[in-house]
């Protein structure tokens, strides 16, 4: 495969084909940039390679986080608005001392009015809490793009941006790879905002989107960015066949059963004396994802993942929520009994089945008040930044936070940008990211791409999931180091799909090794970050965020204080319901 060069020149480069990227792109278009979108897959596809996390179509329910629309928090469509106060205490609280307060006041504080112009305007579609097949951020989806076709923003389908380029210690350029012909192209930047999504990618089981591949937070690190609270991440009970939904916990309810695939009902025997069943499926019923913030709730998950690791998963990997007693009162409205009935998912006549995913990442690169990185000019939002969220996050808030603080770093890198000379990019420089993309292009000899990315996944997933401890973290950071040392150094790359695979493999053994080293360092439970071999939350030691900077190519860990008036709050969430 020879490597041919295109180039191209733009003030704002936008990455990513979510509600983070669109948002950001449309803004910096509508403040005069000359903005550019890449796009891994085709954009504003629902549900395939492109559309991100944002429109994945994997949901009964979707909404959005906004002030003056009823019902957010309390999935309550008739309920009274949030004030600002009150989010913006919830936002803290449930953070548990790892949300940046001052993106949280601007998270309560501006997201009615960013949300309005969508909600009025743009797509007319987007509701506080949304039952059924137009469901989660498919509506933020299409008012966004219907106003993208009708803006000028250059869209590069099918094109994945694999490096950062610095000159004078800011963003001044970045290199891109077609997914068709897997020609490069090298892009001069005033300014580089990703919203590549999390790090879904990582993990076997994940309700996100595939392309999620862990591209901000790698490209973010190589680049100088500084990153946090990268361990933390929402993980969810899932249908894993014969299609792909999140489902909550809407089905904990009298008389389900809950076996593997030798027919035992196994939670039991992973509970501790004091710990009963009831108790599991009370506390696991009253929040959708995993959490450490309870007693009880947490063995559901690692026994399901651990049932699953010894082998008592189905020949889908999939263990039974078994609905199907006549006692069994259906626990859902008819709107979504019709979305999981069309998904294939008939719940009411036949076991689901499922097993635990991965949803969202909370952690990313750092973010300031204009929703930019320590790297000036690169700029970021949605499950690729941090600071908005903490150790855990309310409901719809991410969906909220692609919008907030895209909106917000759109402006400001146009602002940033426009009309100011960019920094000249060195030849080394562009010819530094050639020669590594040409090293994985070159290679004939060893394993598929495919096949390392998909024992990464069974890594991550049975090490650094829920069922996480010093062996099993030692076991992942081996496997990486395997990979990142052997492996990936020995592929056969045949064609463009090899190669496009081969740089995704290569960004998530960075995310990987960083998600890995970021939860050996935290010695604690905290929101959604459980440790069997620290099971308490220690609010003496580790009421700080982690940091992740890069010091010449390695993982350099931090620890600081981030809230310093963050205290429990009593009755935690004040009748509020969360996740």
């Amino acid at each position: 495969m020879a490597q041919s060069l295109n180039t191209l020149q733009t003030e704002v480069l936008v990455v990513g084909g979510g509600g983070a990227a669109c948002r950001a792109a449309l803004e910096a278009d509508m403040a005069g940039a000359d903005t550019v979108l890449a796009v891994k897959g085709a954009f504003a596809s629902i549900g395939v390679r492109g559309s991100g996390s944002t429109a994945g179509g994997v949901s009964d329910r979707g909404g959005v986080q906004s002030l003056g629309l009823a019902g957010i928090q309390g999935f309550d469509p008739g309920g009274v608005p949030i004030k600002v106060q009150q989010d913006y205490a919830n936002i803290i609280q449930l953070g548990l001392g790892m949300t940046d307060p001052k993106l949280a006041r601007i998270m309560a504080e501006q997201s009615y009015d960013i949300m309005m112009p969508l909600v009025e305007d743009w797509s007319r579609e987007v509701i506080p809490r949304q039952w059924g097949m137009k469901s989660h951020g498919i509506p933020i989806m299409f008012g966004l793009t219907r106003m993208l076709r009708k803006s000028k923003v250059k869209i590069m389908e099918h094109t994945m941006v694999t490096h950062l380029l610095k000159e004078d210690d800011r963003i001044a350029g970045a290199v891109a790879v077609d997914e068709y012909s897997g020609e490069v192209t090298v892009i001069k930047v005033g300014a580089v905002f990703l919203g590549t999504g999390g790090m879904a990618g990582l993990f076997k089981h994940t309700t996100a989107a595939p392309e999620c591949t862990g591209d901000g937070h790698a490209m973010g690190f190589r680049a100088g960015a500084q990153l946090m609270n990268v361990e933390f991440k929402q993980v969810f009970p899932g249908v894993i066949y014969p299609t792909i939904n999140h489902f909550s916990a809407w089905w904990f309810v009298p008389y389900v059963k809950i076996y593997n695939a030798l027919g035992e009902e196994y939670i039991e025997r992973y509970l501790p004396e004091g710990i009963t069943l009831e108790m599991v499926y009370q506390q696991r019923g009253s929040h959708g994802p995993f959490s450490a913030r309870d007693s009880a709730s947490r063995y559901f998950d690692v026994a399901t993942v651990i049932e699953t690791k010894e082998g008592r998963a189905n020949e889908h990997d999939a263990l039974y929520v078994d609905l199907t007693d006549p006692r069994v009162k259906d626990p859902l409205a008819k709107p979504r009994r019709d979305y999981f009935y069309y998904r294939g998912v008939r719940y009411l006549e036949e076991p689901i089945q499922f097993n635990i995913c991965f949803h969202c990442s909370n952690g990313g690169i750092r973010l300031d008040e204009n929703g930019m990185s320590t790297v000036p000019g690169l700029y970021a939002a949605g499950e690729c930044a941090s600071g908005p969220h903490g150790a855990n996050r309310l409901a719809g808030h991410m969906l909220g936070a692609t919008q907030v603080f895209g909106a917000i770093a759109g402006r400001h890198a146009a602002q940033n940008t426009k009309g100011r000379r960019s920094p000249q990019l060195r030849s080394s420089s562009i010819q530094e990211a050639l020669d590594e993309i040409q090293r994985f292009r070159s290679k004939r000899e060893g394993e598929k791409p495919s096949q390392v990315i998909k024992d990464l996944k069974k890594l991550a997933w049975d090490n650094m999931l829920v069922h996480i401890n010093e062996q099993t973290l030692d076991l992942a950071l081996k496997g990486i180091a395997d990979i990142r040392d052997s492996r990936l150094k020995n592929l056969k790359v045949e064609n463009t799909d090899d190669l496009i695979e081969a740089l995704e493999l290569n960004n998530l053994v960075v995310v990987g090794e960083i998600l890995a080293r970021t939860t050996q360092m935290r010695k604690e439970s905290r929101g959604d970050l459980y440790r069997e071999d620290y099971p308490e939350r220690d609010d003496i030691n580790w009421l700080k965020v982690i940091t992740v900077d890069n010091k010449d190519g390695e993982i350099l860990l931090g620890a600081e204080v981030i809230d310093p008036d963050w205290s429990d709050r009593e009755g935690d969430m004040q009748g509020y319901r969360w996740g």
